[in-house]
């Protein structure tokens, strides 16, 4: 019995940049395709492929079909391979992906007039179960590329060494150059945080600035609460287990302040 082969490379754009997260789709014209995602690097593999010839291409989504076989005793149009499978060795192929438009998200982000280096960033996806995880580099910067209908959308969020997350909406279609934040920072004080509760509630605190939303959980073992957050307006409220709502306006409201930059707004909950 074959053990077959196997295909690997990688995907880019026409500058060669890594296409992301694209799709790459084979076929040996047996009417059985199949596609694989990209990771971040657009790196891809196939295991356990029958030896011969096969067609290796990128679409803009998850396979249908990639064109046609011998049925019914009538021969359809013929497929062009290109490249082939070696029985017990792993063949390498790389793609120029052209099949959909490369989308860029580039986001630069300074925190008190210095980069902020070693913040985690997520990338979220219309559609995709997971999210896109990276870390700002020593500029305060983080850029992904990626292969995909640009009316998608996406949530994009930061995540400060301190558990705050500043984040946005963005609509792919509507980037047109890099998001650039210059965040202006001061201390929050929340005084009797609750340790936890029976009923699984929580302490959320919120503030919206620029386009952007800034969030953090508060728990604490002695009742207060400090974290190094965005200045602005900011709204401390009750989050019920299960709560699920788009606008953090909308949960009960337990105090709010406004904090200034290189201040401190020290609330007590009521």
């Amino acid at each position: 019995m074959t053990r077959g082969g196997g295909l690997r490379g990688r995907v880019v754009d026409e500058t060669g940049a890594p296409s992301a997260h694209a799709v790459v789709a084979i076929s040996r014209g047996d009417g059985a395709p199949r596609s694989t995602r990209a990771d971040a690097d657009g790196r891809y593999s196939f295991e356990n492929l029958t030896p011969g010839p096969w067609l290796v291409r990128t679409q803009s989504e998850e396979i249908l079909g990639l064109g046609m076989s011998f049925k019914g005793g009538r021969r359809a149009t013929p497929m062009v391979f290109n490249t082939a499978v070696v029985e017990g060795a792993t063949t390498a192929f790389d793609l120029v992906g052209t099949t959909a438009p490369r989308v860029t998200l580039a986001v630069a982000i300074a925190v008190d007039g210095e980069p902020a280096v070693g913040w985690e960033a997520y990338l979220r996806r219309e559609g995709q179960p997971q999210s896109q995880e990276g870390v700002l580099d020593e500029s305060g910067s983080i850029r992904w590329n990626w292969t995909k209908d640009s009316s998608e959308g996406a949530v994009f969020f930061v995540e400060s060494p301190g558990g705050v997350r500043i984040g946005r909406e963005v609509k792919l279609a509507e980037l047109s150059g890099p998001f650039v934040l210059d965040i202006q920072t001061g201390e929050l004080v929340l005084h009797g945080v609750p340790q936890g509760s029976a009923d699984g509630s929580a302490t959320g605190a919120y503030c919206k600035f620029g386009g952007w939303i800034a969030a953090a959980l508060a728990t604490s073992e002695d009742g207060i609460w400090r974290a190094r957050v965005p200045a602005g307006a900011w709204r401390v409220t009750r989050e019920d287990e299960g709560t699920d709502v788009e606008d953090p306006d909308e949960l009960p409201l337990l105090t709010s302040g406004t904090l200034v930059p290189g201040g401190v707004l020290e609330l007590h909950l009521l």
